[in-house]
């Protein structure tokens, strides 16, 4: 099975979840932000090539998922994260580096040693990932391939069966 870990609970009690390591590996396509990705085709149920295939593999999606809040402003200070600027417009989405920071960023459960994207980008337009040390990286149109941690959210009457949301619990 896929080991999921606990981003947060909002006040609607809805718990957004991440990935432990990552499901795919994508390299940088020629999109000039987020929505255009073809990451976020394959993560989500578009009705185009290669649309839906993460989707797809969920179980009842439409029984236990809602769409997912992210952060979408522009960060060109890794020292200055905000999150004035959100979407919900899809059940599947990437970590912003709002998620990355409020976990506690390097320090934190989020860094697995995985090199992996994130959906956040700077005034330039260049995409943000997390390398292997936890530390983070703007960039360049490249060929290099970076993880896929998928963050979703599941509704609040989901039932819980146990666990403390530890990753051993």
């Amino acid at each position: 099975g896929r080991i999921f870990r606990i981003l947060s609970i909002d006040s609607k009690k809805n718990i957004k979840l991440v990935r432990e390591e990552s499901d795919a590996l994508f390299g940088q396509d020629e999109a000039e932000n987020y929505n255009d990705t073809l990451m976020k085709a394959w993560l989500n149920d578009y009705k185009e090539e290669n649309g839906g295939i993460y989707y797809n593999t969920l179980n009842n999606q439409d029984m236990y998922l809602t769409k997912s809040t992210i952060c979408t402003d522009e960060i060109d200070d890794v020292e200055n994260i905000t999150c004035n600027d959100e979407d919900k417009s899809d059940y599947i989405a990437l970590l912003s580096l709002n998620d990355y920071k409020l976990s506690g960023g390097a320090e934190g459960f989020l860094n697995n040693g995985e090199t992996f994207w994130l959906l956040s980008r700077n005034t330039e337009n260049k995409f943000w990932n997390v390398v292997e040390d936890g530390g983070l990286n703007v960039l360049e149109k490249t060929s290099s391939f970076n993880g896929v941690r998928p963050v979703l959210t599941l509704r609040y009457d989901t039932p819980v069966f146990g666990g403390k949301g530890t990753k051993t619990n």
